[in-house]
């Protein structure tokens, strides 16, 4: 799951959602903040979601559900 952050809805996304995500199985849950730039992955452990990685401009997100790698600089570039 990929949430993109606002400032109205970040508290909600990193408290609320991200409990609700763990709980009803969600694997891996992607944080995208535009105005810092970065990209935070978390993946699901036994009973919570966990951060794994955070990533800046000019670094290659790795999903490790996905078996997935891409620049960050890409979900950026309209930003």
């Amino acid at each position: 799951m990929v949430e993109i952050l606002s400032l109205a809805t970040e508290a909600r996304d990193r408290g609320y959602k991200r409990t609700l995500c763990a709980r009803h199985g969600v694997k891996e849950y992607w944080l995208v903040d535009p105005e810092k730039p970065t990209l935070e992955v978390d993946t699901l452990t036994s009973k919570e979601l966990e951060r794994v990685a955070s990533y800046l401009r000019g670094q290659a997100v790795r999903s490790p559900l996905l078996d997935l790698e891409f620049p960050v600089d890409q979900v950026f570039a309209e930003w």
